[in-house]
């Protein structure tokens, strides 16, 4: 199972997300957020007649919801460009 999980998270959300510290903040959300949660039901053997929570099914994977996952990105890109000295938005805020 955690080797299922480790491969998910390095190619398939790798893909799934890129970009996503660029998008807007409403840009379906939901779906990305449903496709992660088949995925994640799919690697844990769960049919579809076994009705658990999200919630259950984050904590039994040790996973993380999408929309926090696209906000701690968003927030760790925002850093990195205020980082420098010679950047575009410093220059511009000053």
């Amino acid at each position: 199972m955690k080797i299922k999980i480790r491969v998910f998270n390095g190619n398939v959300k790798l893909i799934l997300l890129y970009g996503c510290e660029a998008w807007e903040v409403t840009t379906r959300i939901n779906k990305l957020q449903t496709f992660d949660n088949r995925c994640l039901r799919r690697m844990m053997g769960l049919k579809w007649r076994k009705i658990i929570s999200n919630t259950e099914l984050w904590e039994g994977t040790g996973e993380e919801p999408v929309i926090l996952q696209i906000r701690m990105r968003k927030w760790r890109w925002i850093g990195h460009t205020l980082k420098g000295d010679e950047c575009i938005e410093k220059q511009i805020s000053d």
